[in-house]
Order: C-alpha cells, then structure tokens, then sequence
C-alpha cells in the first residue's frame, strides 16, 4: 500500500487528486508545482484517519476554504500550506490534530481569528512548535492562544489585520525563541490606498499601545521583530532588559516614515523604537 507520495518541485498543473484509494498514505508532498482550484471532495477524510502525518501542498496556486475535515487527519504532524491562494477561515476542527507540530500559512487569504481553533485546546497533549501566519488578513486582537502552547519555539503574524495592543499573554511562553510581530496592521486587505485608485502606494495603520515589559524578561527567547506597528512608551532600563538571550532585535529609527519597497507594492513602513 502507498505510504509516501512525493512529486514536489515540478510542473504539474492540474487540481488535487483523490486520497480515498490511497487509505495508507503517510507523507504526501505535492509542493512546488502549479496545482490549481480548490480541494476537492475526497481529498480529505470525512472520518477520523490515522495514517496522514506530513501534508506539503506549499507553493502552488490553489484556492478556496479550507475544509473542516482537515481534522479528521488526527495523527497530522506538518500541514504546510504556504505560499497559495487560500480564503476563509481555519477550521475549527484543527484541534483534533494534538501532534500537529508545524502550521505554515503565510501568503495566502485567509481571514477570521487565526487562533479560534486552540482558544480552549492548550493543554500540555498539543505539540505545536512552529506557526507562521504572516502575510494574510486575519483579523481580530492578536492571537494569543498560541503562546499558551507548551512547545511553540516559532511564531509569526505580521502583514495581518490585527487590532488593539500586544498582550502580555505572549509572554506566557517559556519555550518561544523567535517572535515576528512586524506590521501587524499592513496586510493588503486593511491598508489604506492614496494617491488614487490606480496606485500602488499605500499607507499602513499603527497597532496601539506598547512593548509589554515582561517580553524582555523572556529567557528562551532569541529573535524579537516589532517593526512598523508605531508602538509607543518607554524601553526599560538596561538591567530590565534581556540581551543575555536576545541575539538580533529587529529595529529602526523611531519616528521616522519610511518609504520603501515590499513584495510589488510601495508602502509607508511606521517605525517603532530605536534601540542602542
């Protein structure tokens, strides 16, 4: 019986196919290719399965909501979806998937709370380490269920439509090395055109409040991004701050508009702190 499917990297063009004669596959990967449409009915299971552990559909061009049946994969370790054209919201049957380790979704359209799913699912059987949600237009206050997570190492959400402050919540993580929280408010879908409808030049809102001070007392944590979110009030006292751990704090000139190039389109880039 088939266990591992692997063709990633090449041309292929068609639209996903069908898993149900495939009941033993453990590692698919279809990424790389030029794979369209959304995914069809048979694709995912409409039951519990236990055989699917690594699914790679990154780097295609599909497209559609994401079914609540991804779930049903139970035993799921990578679901990396990276780099499509996905829409909708991320199913709320995802936190079926307790071994679920690495969720790559940035570069897509995906919208809603992005941590609905595991707002009440972050008890000590979940293993997620890596979470990437950059790069789309999820809204709401920022996600926080995922620093609850006993093993997140990695977390991503910049370039979403986030709203209010960073909660102190993040700090709640004892294992969080890399943090990217750059533009949480600069997603297409939520910033502001100017210079007429046919520009591509476009004005990126401020997040309000500030850096919680608890961030810098974070011993596990390595890499800090907070750019372009204009985020006010002071920075602690040098003895308050952690650069034992901290290797590389993303910074840049407090106060200063920047314009500049991003992907295909122009933007202003809202500074947030400086540091020494």
């Amino acid at each position: 019986m088939l266990s591992t499917f692997q063709c990633e990297n090449n041309l292929f063009t068609s639209s996903l196919p069908v898993l149900i004669n495939a009941p033993r596959l453990r590692f698919l990967d279809l990424s790389g290719n030029k794979l369209t449409g959304s995914i069809p009915e048979g694709f995912l299971p409409t039951t519990a399965h236990l055989s699917m552990e690594y699914m790679h559909l990154f780097s295609n061009h599909l497209s559609g909501s994401l079914s609540e049946n991804v779930g049903n994969y139970v035993e799921l370790r990578d679901l990396l979806l990276h780099e499509n054209q996905f829409t909708g919201s991320i199913p709320k049957n995802l936190s079926n998937c307790r071994h679920l380790a690495s969720l790559l979704l940035q570069k897509n359209s995906f919208t809603g709370l992005p941590d609905l799913p595991f707002q009440y699912h972050t008890d000590s059987m979940y293993q997620l380490q890596t979470v990437d949600i950059s790069s789309n237009a999820f809204s709401g206050t920022i996600p926080s269920a995922f620093f609850a997570m006993p093993s997140i190492v990695y977390f991503a959400s910049s370039q979403n439509c986030f709203h209010g402050e960073l909660p102190e919540s993040v700090c709640d993580s004892s294992t969080l090395e890399q943090l990217y929280l750059e533009g949480l408010r600069s997603g297409q879908e939520c910033k502001t055109r100017i210079f007429g409808s046919f520009s591509d030049v476009y004005l990126s809102e401020a997040l309000a409040g500030t850096i919680p001070h608890c961030i810098w007392a974070m011993t596990s944590l390595r890499f800090l991004f907070l750019s372009g979110n204009l985020l006010g009030g002071t920075l602690p006292a040098e003895t308050q701050r952690n650069y034992s751990s901290l290797q590389y704090i993303g910074k840049c000139n407090c106060n200063v508009f920047e314009f500049m190039q991003y992907s295909d389109a122009l933007f202003w880039k809202i500074a947030t702190f400086n540091l020494p």
